[in-house]
C-alpha cells in the first residue's frame, strides 16, 4: 500500500444530522492522494450508521474512538492515524469547497519550509446558508514565518486562521508539536496552529475554501466570555513559552482585543441566534 499525500481526518460525535454532507465534500475532490479517517467518538445518535455508508470508498477508514476525553482525545486519535505528509482535520458539520484538497497540497509542496495553510470560510446557518462570505486570514495574507504568523494572531486576540477545514498541516510539525494542543479548549485549533508555527511558516491560499456552520450546539454561542478569558490565557501561556517569538506589548494588545471580540461575539449570536438550530 502507498503511503497517502494527504490525510482528511474527521472526528465525529453526535453528527449524524451533517456528517454526511462534510464527508461528501472531501469524497468529491478528486485532484489528491489522500485517505479519510473518520473517528466515531461513541456516538448516542445514528452516526455509525450514517458513517458506514461510506465505508464501500477505499480512501475512508472508519475508526471507534472510546467515550470521555472531549475534543482533545477525538482530534487527537484520527490524527493519530493519519500517515500522510498533510493532515486536514474537517469537523462533522462544516464542509470543504471543491479545490480546496489539491490546492493546499500544492502550496505546501511548493514550499518545503512552511508547515501550516489556511484559507478563507464562509460562515453559515443551520440550514447551510451563508451569513458571511470569505471571513479570515486579516493580517495574514501573504507569506511569512511562523514567529511573525504567531505575534500577528495573538495581537488579533482571536483565531484569524479559521477552522480546521480552513487549514492543512505538515504532519511532521503536527507531530513535533504533540498533537492538538487543548489546554484552552476554545482555543484547540488556534493554540495548535500557534506551536506547529514554532516549527516553520506560514503559506496563506487566499481562495476561499471552507464552511463553518453557526449552531445553537456549539460552546462558542453561549460561552463568549469563558472564550475571551481561554485566549487571554493562552496568550499568556506562550508567551512564557516562547518569549522571543511573544513580545509583552503583543499579549497586552492581544487581551483588550480579546475582550472587544467577545462582546462583539455576544452581540452577532444576540442576531443570529434564531438561524442557529
Amino acid at each position: 500500500m502507498t503511503t497517502p499525500t494527504l490525510s482528511v481526518v474527521l472526528p465525529v460525535y453526535n453528527g449524524g444530522k451533517y456528517v454526511a454532507e462534510a464527508l461528501e465534500s472531501v469524497l468529491a475532490e478528486t485532484g489528491v492522494d489522500m485517505e479519510v479517517i473518520v473517528g466515531d467518538h461513541s456516538s448516542t445518535d445514528n452516526t455509525r450508521e450514517v458513517i458506514g455508508r461510506f465505508e464501500n470508498d477505499p480512501r475512508v477508514r472508519v475508526i471507534t474512538i472510546p467515550a470521555g476525553g472531549f475534543v482533545k482525545r477525538a482530534w487527537n486519535a484520527v490524527s493519530d492515524e493519519a500517515t500522510g505528509r498533510y493532515v486536514k482535520l474537517v469537523c462533522a458539520d462544516d464542509i470543504v469547497y471543491p479545490g480546496i484538497l489539491s490546492r493546499q497540497v500544492e502550496l505546501l509542496e511548493s514550499r518545503p519550509d512552511a508547515v501550516l495553510t489556511a484559507c478563507p470560510r464562509d460562515v453559515t446557518d443551520a440550514t447551510g446558508k451563508v451569513l458571511i462570505k470569505d471571513m479570515g486570514l486579516q493580517g495574514i495574507k501573504k507569506e511569512m514565518t511562523g514567529q511573525d504568523a504567531i505575534r500577528t494572531v495573538i495581537r488579533a486576540g482571536r483565531n484569524i486562521f479559521g477552522e480546521p477545514g480552513c487549514a492543512t498541516i505538515r504532519r511532521d510539525a503536527l507531530l513535533a508539536a504533540d498533537g492538538w494542543f487543548a489546554d484552552f479548549p476554545y482555543l484547540i485549533d488556534m493554540a495548535t496552529y500557534s506551536r506547529v508555527l514554532l516549527h516553520g511558516d506560514f503559506v496563506p491560499d487566499l481562495t476561499t475554501g471552507a464552511t463553518f456552520r453557526l449552531n445553537a450546539d456549539q460552546h462558542s454561542v453561549a460561552q463568549a466570555n469563558t472564550q475571551a478569558q481561554q485566549a487571554i490565557g493562552f496568550h499568556h501561556w506562550i508567551r512564557e513559552h516562547a518569549p522571543l517569538v511573544v513580545r509583552e506589548s503583543d499579549v497586552r494588545i492581544g487581551d483588550s482585543r480579546a475582550r472587544l471580540n467577545a462582546q462583539l461575539r455576544r452581540l452577532a449570536f444576540s442576531v443570529l441566534k434564531r438561524r442557529m438550530s
